[in-house]
């Protein structure tokens, strides 16, 4: 589990049932609607990104690409398999950024 997670069981702890993880996430998640997210800390709001991001991401497989994202997905492979040496490098873009 992520940091911030661990933060919330620690603070949290004496209220939550150690043994029902979905409880506690729900009662974590019902308390998280009280927060002002502008209270926090920037790192405590970094914290708070990554775990969001953490949890999506440990559900990938859940996501599903829908029809229209696969049409587009599909004709981008199409245009690169036409003209492979169109467009720029990850090194050219990188560049320009810097």
């Amino acid at each position: 589990m992520g940091m911030l997670w661990s933060c919330f069981r620690a603070v949290l702890s004496p209220a939550l049932s150690t043994n029902s993880r979905f409880s506690t996430k729900m009662f974590i998640m019902n308390t998280a609607k009280t927060i002002n997210i502008q209270e926090l800390s920037q790192s405590e709001r970094i914290l708070l990104a990554e775990e969001l991001w953490d949890s999506i991401a440990n559900d990938e497989n859940t996501l599903e690409v829908t029809e229209s994202q696969k049409k587009i997905l599909a004709a981008r492979l199409s245009a690169y398999k036409a003209s492979p040496d169109e467009g720029s490098s990850w090194e050219e873009v990188k560049n320009e950024m810097i």
